[in-house]
């Protein structure tokens, strides 16, 4: 059996019991295993007291701790990295990590997202095959010179779209890289009875006559949060009969408010029709979005690929989103009202709104048309995730 090491970006928990795309992605991959039982697997993970409650038959979970000077240390080379524009990042926390992994001999190395630790490990690790599995844009922490390097020592990379795979190619010409799509848990996000959509709004405590519109993500400029909150607050003064929830907070677990998320929360004080829900964890996402009428991705920068909506998608729920990045290889406007990111962003979102509430009939044909898809394209369905997994680790 092979041996597999997974190097977790060592931001969130694996499993994800805080949440994160890239994290719940890895644990769908150790959950899988378990059934289909191809690999032994070590996953190398930021220490988390919840972890304790989770064990594999297959794969261990080991925590690396991440000591207060070195979150500390961190933050000031961020800062620095991002102040005087440096062309990568660089990270203390990266050498905890290669003092766990270089105890093992792997068949397969899977560097999870971030470059700088291919840059500590890389020489280090006893491994086979060595893939970089890349989930979001070109940039600081997925540097173009360091995909050039790997390139050069032959690593494979993993793109989760044809849109970040390209930026790759662009970045490291002769790159082997390979599209890997994010994939939803179809059981998980299931479509919502009348009875459950009662009981979730209950929850949250909205009307079950009023409109509600959802947006799930980081709070940050780029996914556009401040354009929908002002877009939907002027439909809210001619409107009052909606709500708008907003799931998620700012940047991963840094506890201190940023300016931007400021300046949301101050635009949304003068709106009542908007609540905040602050981080959910996964396993209650299913009754969030069954709030809603429809989901809202307002992205602004270009979008890696956008699990939000293959989940709204499996739920029946039509979205709003915008023609970024990777949504455009999946969404379609049977399902979807689809924006351009321009100058007229707002106007359009609030245009979008307005053509919900008042076409509340086609939004159901249009759910429908969103699980249509999903049924056909099984590329996206979790069932296969694994099976593409090992298909591309044996290439």
């Amino acid at each position: 059996m092979k041996r597999v090491a997974f190097v977790t970006p060592g931001i969130l928990p694996v499993p994800a019991v805080n949440g994160g795309a890239v994290e719940e992605l890895i644990t769908k991959l150790v959950e899988a295993n378990e059934e289909y039982r191809e690999f032994e697997i070590d996953v190398f993970t930021t220490a988390n007291t919840k972890l304790k409650n989770y064990s594999y038959d297959l794969s261990r979970i080991i925590e690396v701790k991440k000591g207060k000077w070195i979150v500390f240390a961190d933050r000031v080379l961020d800062i620095c990295a991002r102040r005087f524009h440096w062309k990568r990042n660089v990270r203390l926390y990266d050498r905890a990590f290669l003092r766990e992994v270089e105890r093992g001999a792997y068949d397969i190395l899977v560097i999870e997202n971030v470059t700088s630790l291919y840059r500590t490990l890389k020489g280090r690790v006893t491994c086979r095959k060595c893939f970089f599995h890349i989930h979001n844009n070109v940039d600081l922490y997925r540097s173009e010179a360091d995909l050039r390097n790997m390139v050069k020592e032959q690593f494979s990379i993993l793109a989760v779209s044809d849109f970040v795979k390209k930026q790759v190619i662009k970045a490291a010409p002769g790159a082997q890289c390979e599209t890997f799509y994010n994939a939803v848990n179809r059981r998980r996000f299931a479509p919502i009875s009348k009875t459950e959509r009662v009981k979730c709004r209950k929850h949250w405590e909205l009307d079950g006559s009023e409109m509600v519109f959802l947006y799930s993500g980081r709070i940050v400029p780029e996914k556009g949060v401040l354009e929908l909150v002002s877009a939907f607050c002027n439909v809210y003064e001619k409107n009052a009969s909606l709500s708008l929830m907003i799931v998620g907070k700012g940047q991963f677990e840094k506890e201190k408010v940023s300016n931007y998320e400021r300046k949301v929360y101050q635009m949304a004080g003068t709106c009542p029709g908007i609540r905040f829900t602050g981080f959910i964890q996964p396993e209650e996402m299913r009754n969030a979005y069954g709030c809603a009428d429809m989901v809202i991705m307002p992205t602004i920068g270009g979008e890696p690929f956008g699990m939000v909506a293959l989940e709204a998608m499996s739920m029946g729920i039509p979205l709003i989103a915008t023609r970024s990045g990777g949504l455009v290889e999946f969404l379609n406007e049977e399902y979807a009202l689809l924006l351009d990111v321009d100058s007229k962003l707002e106007k359009n979102l609030e245009e979008a709104m307005v053509w919900g509430m008042n076409h509340k009939a086609q939004l159901e044909t249009m759910g429908e048309a969103g699980i249509a898809f999903l049924d056909q394209k099984k590329q996206f369905n979790e069932e296969n995730y694994y099976k593409e997994f090992c298909r591309l680790v044996d290439k």
